[in-house]
């Protein structure tokens, strides 16, 4: 439907991997570029082609620093982290892009020992840490037919650059 969308993935090394794996079968070989590629790049022109999805490691996210691109969307991975970790994440794509779109839970997730998730984080925090961004939406969050639940549901938002 998009031949020319670009997508770069990020991830931690399992989830990469499955991910990769997933990707090439349903969209083709052709289609992506392999974390093989991608692991000793040191800026992202060297790597991205257009049109195809880029698979990268989350400790390459440092790369977007410097990368113009259009939307950076994250769904459900940041309430596994301290704000202050989010907050490190974001640092590195707020001046190189234009959008944010975020489905997370709305009130972080729930602190416990398996969740290693000693403060959660919030919609206030993210309203606070995207500061040079306009919220132009935002709304609950659905699954199919209904609404996401947990920790008092999910929230989807999209911030633009001011």
């Amino acid at each position: 439907m998009y031949p020319d969308l670009t997508v770069l993935c990020f991830d931690l090394p399992a989830p990469l991997y499955l991910c990769e794996h997933y990707l090439s079968q349903v969209l083709g070989d052709h289609s992506i570029v392999p974390s093989s590629r991608t692991l000793g790049v040191t800026s992202l022109e060297e790597v991205v082609e257009k049109g195809k999805v880029h698979l990268l490691g989350n400790w390459q996210f440092p790369l977007l620093k410097t990368f113009p691109f259009h939307l950076f969307w994250n769904a459900a991975s940041f309430g596994e982290m301290e704000p202050d970790i989010v907050q490190n994440y974001l640092s590195y794509i707020q001046d190189s892009c234009r959008y944010i779109y975020l489905l997370q839970a709305r009130n972080g997730k729930e602190s416990t020992k398996s969740s290693w998730v000693v403060t959660p984080i919030r919609f206030s925090d993210y309203e606070a840490m995207l500061s040079s961004f306009s919220l132009i939406e935002e709304s609950d969050a659905f699954d199919a037919h209904r609404r996401m639940s947990q920790s008092g549901g999910y929230f989807q938002a999209v911030w633009q650059k001011v």
